[in-house]
């Protein structure tokens, strides 16, 4: 598995700490439409400390609020959250419960930037997971964080909010950043020959 990255290691409060950045797969990597396999804790493939400190740091590093570990290339049922003062990471997550009636709201992915579709989703999950101690956590969410969980098991099932549209809605929230990005362009374009003259 070619996973791409950049490795630090330094001291925080005389402790070293190593951890990785990931760089995100493309969005057309098979490894976001396959489902991930479980972590396993017995025999550990990394660290669970070093892959939640990487993780984390590596959904910070794109200016994410959650993040799963095959976007950047890992197999594993692993994710992180965070927004505001809440960070965690969740092994082998599982949602036992989803609550209230779902509704639609506009939420985007780091495996594909800018791009911005209205998805249906649960307004309350209860979710069991692991964590990087190895303890067996299970918490009730709701809204913005209840949303980000479910986009972030989508991941982990293989699933990316892409298919969770229409192909017709899909297709105009990508001309929508064509059309943004050529008058970015235009604009740049006008601002040198205006420097020019």
């Amino acid at each position: 598995m070619a996973v791409k990255g950049q490795r630090i290691v330094k001291y925080v409060d005389g402790n070293m700490v190593d951890y990785t950045i990931y760089e995100l797969v493309d969005p057309y990597d098979k490894i976001l439409w396959t489902k991930t396999e479980p972590f396993d804790f017995t025999r550990p493939p990394i660290h669970p400390g070093q892959l939640a400190t990487s993780l984390l740091h590596t959904m910070a590093k794109y200016g994410g609020v959650g993040l799963s570990a095959n976007q950047v290339g890992l197999p594993y049922r692993v994710f992180v959250m965070g927004h505001g003062n809440t960070f965690f990471c969740c092994f082998n997550p599982e949602i036992i419960e989803s609550i209230g009636e779902s509704d639609k709201y506009s939420e985007g992915c780091l495996s594909y930037p800018g791009l911005f579709l209205k998805v249906k989703r649960a307004t309350k999950v209860k979710l069991r997971w692991t964590d990087e101690n190895r303890q067996q956590r299970e918490e009730t969410f709701d809204g913005f964080t209840a949303r980000v969980i479910q986009h972030e098991m989508d991941h982990l099932d293989g699933t990316c909010f892409t298919k969770k549209v229409s192909p017709v809605k899909l297709q105009q929230a990508k001309d929508k950043i064509r059309i943004q990005k050529r008058r970015a362009r235009d604009a740049e374009k006008l601002e040198r020959m205006a420097q020019k003259a």
